[in-house]
C-alpha cells in the first residue's frame, strides 16, 4: 500500500481517472430549469386575460343585440361561438395542468 495514495496524491495509474473526473464535473452539474420554447406562466396568464376580454366583448355584443343596437345577429353569434370554443380550450388546458400536478404529487421522492 502506498502512502501517496492515502495522502491524497493520486498514484500515476489513477492520474487519467482523476483528470477525467475533473472534466466531467462541470457537465454533471444540475442544470437550471428554464421554460421550454418560451412557454411560461406569463403566457398562461396573458391567455386567461385575453379570454376574459373575449368573454366581456361577447357579453356586450349580446346586450347590444337585446337592446336592438346591432342589426347583424350573425356576427354576434359567431363571436359567441368563438368565445365558447376558446373557453372550452381553456378548460382542456386547465384539466391537463391539473392532471400533471396530480401526477407530480403521486411521485415518490
Amino acid at each position: 500500500m502506498s502512502i501517496d495514495a492515502i495522502s491524497g496524491v493520486a498514484a500515476p495509474a489513477l492520474q487519467p481517472l482523476a483528470e477525467s473526473a475533473q472534466t466531467l464535473a462541470p457537465q454533471t452539474a444540475i442544470p437550471e430549469l428554464a421554460p421550454p420554447d418560451g412557454v411560461s406562466f406569463d403566457s398562461l396568464v396573458s391567455g386567461i386575460e385575453a379570454l376574459n376580454q373575449r368573454l366581456v366583448a361577447s357579453t356586450d355584443a349580446v346586450h347590444a343585440v337585446a337592446l336592438g343596437q346591432v342589426d347583424n345577429l350573425h356576427q354576434t353569434m359567431m363571436a359567441g361561438e368563438q368565445t365558447r370554443l376558446a373557453f372550452d380550450l381553456m378548460l382542456q388546458v386547465r384539466g391537463k395542468i391539473l392532471d400533471a400536478y396530480q401526477e407530480l404529487l403521486r411521485m415518490q421522492v
